[in-house]
């Protein structure tokens, strides 16, 4: 099993706003090994920091319409990275983290791994990015592709 993280760093400029990930992600599809267990990991880039940062989210705190907004916009670049990696012939399903990941204070306290790295196992190329589950101290925190993927190569 291969576990990759896409640095956001590595596909965007988080002081511009500039933004590479047509470029990178076909890059990635081009490197990656054909047949080879593989899950990928995204991170948020510019576009999830800058969302995080302008409407100062680390709680819930009444900022669920900021909150789902910063999610659509990553599991956009996401679906594009899907999207690519389906035109290169990987069979790449998008795993959303939320639906298995619970924190307490930003950390990760469970995450049920058994569907991704099923389907991992069966020949998919699962595909997830930093994500904003649900929090048991602060209605909702950021995890970071970083922490799912200690996670997973545990």
């Amino acid at each position: 099993m291969i576990i990759i993280k896409v640095g956001g760093s590595a596909f965007s400029d988080k002081k511009t706003g500039m933004d590479y990930s047509d470029s990178v992600f076909k890059r990635v599809a081009s490197e990656l090994p054909k047949n080879e267990s593989i899950i990928l990991l995204l991170g948020a880039g510019y576009t999830g920091h800058s969302i995080a940062m302008q409407y100062k989210l680390s709680r819930l705190e009444g900022n669920a319409l900021h909150w789902a907004y910063l999610r659509y916009r990553v599991s956009e670049l996401a679906q594009k990275l899907v999207k690519i990696l389906l035109d290169a012939g990987f069979p790449a399903i998008y795993f959303s983290a939320i639906s298995s990941i619970t924190t307490s204070n930003g950390a990760i306290s469970d995450f049920d791994t058994s569907k991704i790295l099923k389907f991992a196992e069966m020949g998919f190329l699962p595909v997830m990015h930093s994500d904003a589950p649900a929090d048991s101290k602060n209605g909702i925190s950021i995890v970071s592709s970083d922490r799912m993927a200690v996670q997973l190569a545990n």
